[in-house]
């Protein structure tokens, strides 16, 4: 016979592994918080004898993974006693070059320095 060595000690995979499939997702809809760390951790405390880059791809997969939560920062104060300027230009349309100015200013933090940044620009 000529068959090459590795045929003999070919191992077929199990299933895809539904059933570890199956219980990553219910305990993403349990844990919405946990990444595949905590997934895989809690597998491995159940028994299951799973990798984290299986579970990794698992989540990947099905859209499992965790979405940061993105923080709320807030850049305006809009309660402040100074005077509210009206927008002149709001129903101005340009009709020739040089007419219309725009800028704009902003503060952008560096370590624990504030640096203003301004910026002209011509809307014609």
């Amino acid at each position: 016979m000529k068959l090459a060595r590795s045929t003999y000690y070919y191992r077929p995979r199990g299933a895809s592994g539904t059933a570890v499939e199956k219980r990553i997702a219910r305990l993403c809809a349990e844990f919405p918080r946990y990444g595949y760390r905590r997934i895989t951790a809690q597998l491995r405390s159940e028994g299951m004898q799973v990798n984290h880059k299986a579970v990794s791809r698992v989540m990947r997969e099905h859209e499992l993974q965790v979405r940061p939560l993105r923080r709320f920062v807030r850049t305006t104060d809009s309660q402040h006693d100074n005077p509210i300027f009206p927008n002149l230009a709001r129903g101005l349309i340009p009709t020739a070059a040089d007419q219309l100015w725009v800028a704009d200013i902003r503060r952008a933090r560096a370590g624990n320095q504030i640096d203003c940044i301004a910026r002209l620009r011509r809307e014609w």
